[in-house]
């Protein structure tokens, strides 16, 4: 058998049996001995990942398929706990864990200077509306209460994998949870974050763990010169055109930062004007200053011009879209957006198996894409590998029951879920090797 079929085989028993058992008996999920045991259910879970309609009533006819026994959805709702929630929660925790000592990526290229590239961003999933007490949202156009639940990653974007996963209401922003990045911090890491998480405080103990920080500006932020002078940025892009220099950052702390500032053409900058008019709250003014500090793009950064230049920096910050498309994975082909009425506990249950689900997923994709890529010499997308197991997943049940080579499925995937090739631009697996090489 290939090696690349071991490999992937090897998946099962990363989710060991009586590792299971034992995370379900610390928590307790399981107390006892029963016919029904704690792997049947996180089978069921994840299997529900593939349904659009996952009500309790078709969990548990799942769950009696695979578990070989009868139960009715009202059993079924008596076991999803507090501690069943702590017992997924728990195995999304060692799963992330044991996926993090599999191989390393060699970084290369223009990722050689750093450890690890991570990308952190959120995502929000739409509730039933009887969930808003505990997963409060936005108040919808009649001002009634709605339940939203954010979902809070980090991603490893050289090894394709996730570091950390967090569950929160809607009403917890992204900069009350910019800090959690420090926890899994090494030292050489580099961080691509979106505005929502711009502190300087954190930016600040990045930089002191000496790692780095890669970061659009966010308007308004004080900025000072070597002398402490305090500088207005707008008539400086005015004076001096575009920048690349080192200025201070920050009223109290006055952060050493590498500001980087490219004029965008007038199409890009246009759309980002009319974006900022329709999607702003109407509460709050714009500036004439703040529209047209939207002519530019302005980085902040701490990684040195001896590194990245500036027009690497500008695309370094580009390939921050990878964490975008993962979580368009998610709603588009991992039904995480779908989500039928059902008690909080239900609820919290179905999300971690979907998330421990996605978590399995990246690992087969990262291997399927190295075989794909050693075969074939094309790249695989993230979204068609998903498109594909979704649409053909009872097929690939079958064959991995029959006990099937899986050169079968190999061979499909190879066929039908490579990047289709592009005359004017790089697919991000393209740009991803070019960078790596350079």
């Amino acid at each position: 058998m290939k090696e690349e079929e071991k490999k992937l085989q090897k998946l099962n028993a990363k989710l060991d049996l009586k590792e299971i058992e034992n995370n379900a008996r610390k928590v307790g999920f399981i107390i006892r001995t029963r016919k029904i045991q704690a792997v049947d259910f996180v089978k069921t879970f994840c299997l529900m990942t593939f349904y659009k309609a996952c009500s309790l009533r078709v969990c548990a006819e799942a769950f009696g398929f695979i578990s070989n026994s009868l139960i009715s959805k009202q059993g079924l709702s008596k076991r999803l706990t507090v501690e069943c929630i702590e017992f997924f929660r728990t195995l999304l925790f060692v799963l992330i864990v044991q996926q993090s000592t599999f191989k390393k990526v060699a970084s290369k290229g223009m990722f050689s200077h750093f450890g690890r590239v991570l990308l952190q961003d959120s995502t929000n999933i739409s509730l039933p509306k009887k969930l808003a007490a505990l997963f409060p949202g936005s108040k919808n156009q009649s001002n009634k209460p709605t339940a939203i639940m954010k979902i809070q990653s980090i991603y490893n974007l050289l090894s394709e994998k996730f570091v950390s996963f967090k569950i929160t209401p809607y009403t917890y922003n992204d900069q009350r949870d910019s800090s959690d990045i420090l926890a899994f911090l090494r030292k050489r890491d580099i961080v691509l974050r979106d505005l929502g998480y711009f502190k300087v405080e954190v930016l600040k103990e990045i930089a002191d763990k000496d790692a780095y920080f890669l970061s659009r500006y966010l308007y308004k932020t004080n900025i000072y010169d070597e002398k402490e002078n305090k500088i207005n940025l707008l008539e400086y892009l005015n004076k001096y055109g575009a920048l690349d220099v080192n200025l201070y950052l920050g009223a109290m702390i006055k952060l050493p930062v590498r500001i980087v500032a490219i004029p965008l053409p007038q199409g890009v900058a246009s759309e980002r004007k009319r974006k900022l008019r329709q999607n702003r709250d109407k509460r709050l003014k714009v500036s004439k200053e703040q529209f047209a500090l939207l002519d530019w793009n302005i980085f902040i950064t701490n990684v040195p011009p001896s590194v990245w230049n500036t027009k690497i920096v500008a695309i370094m910050y580009g390939i921050r879209w990878r964490i975008e498309t993962i979580f368009k994975t998610w709603k588009s082909h991992f039904n995480l957006t779908v989500m039928t009425e059902g008690s909080s506990h239900y609820v919290e249950t179905l999300i971690y198996a979907k998330l421990i689900w996605i978590t399995l997923f990246q690992v087969v994709f990262r291997q399927l894409y190295v075989y794909v890529f050693k075969m074939t010499g094309k790249h695989l997308s993230l979204l068609k590998v998903a498109q594909f197991i979704q649409q053909n997943f009872w097929a690939l049940i079958l064959i991995v029951a029959s006990n099937k080579r899986l050169d079968t499925i190999l061979e499909q995937i190879g066929k039908h879920c490579c990047y289709e090739k592009r005359k004017k631009r790089l697919n991000f697996q393209e740009r991803m090797c070019l960078l790596s090489l350079s």
